[in-house]
């Protein structure tokens, strides 16, 4: 019987636009390009970590993280709002073609993390490139926010 051994490659950091990051306002990072990846992955993993205030979280309690993917490398998931670059005021349109939401909920005055699969949200396969875009439904401004993404390879065991 085969069995799949998972290795990690090295962690690189999202650019993202986070400054006064207010309720209701969501950002996005430049986009990642998985062909630029010395070795291409057969999964990457995502990890975001928010730093909330120590305020009165609202009724949502979430940072909504979704996912813009692009086949040809320029046009993305809802490309007139994502368009592989880092933003301040992204607009959503619900429901729209992004991947997720994936839920990061919100504890007042406490550094929280999530991590998940990219391919962990039904894409089949891997993007040429691929961007996240966070929506903050917190209630709060928050003042720090942070995201990775690690390569992850599978080999016969």
């Amino acid at each position: 019987m085969t069995t799949l051994a998972q290795s990690f490659g090295t962690s690189s950091s999202f650019t993202l636009n986070s400054t006064s990051w207010a309720q209701a306002v969501t950002i996005s990072s430049d986009a990642v390009n998985v062909a630029g990846i010395a070795t291409i992955p057969d999964d990457i993993q995502i990890t975001v970590k928010v730093t909330f205030p120590n305020a009165t979280i609202g009724a949502q309690n979430a940072v909504n993280v979704y996912v813009s993917c692009s086949e040809d490398g320029t046009t993305y998931d809802e490309n007139d709002q994502y368009s592989g670059t880092n933003n301040s005021h992204t607009t959503l349109r619900l429901p729209s073609n992004y991947k997720g939401p994936v839920v990061l909920t919100a504890t007042a005055n406490v550094v929280t993390a999530l991590t998940f699969s990219l391919l962990s949200l039904g894409l089949g396969s891997m993007p040429r490139k691929f961007g996240i875009i966070l929506e903050n439904q917190c209630s709060q401004t928050i003042a720090t926010v942070s995201a990775t993404y690690t390569p992850i390879n599978y080999t016969n065991a």
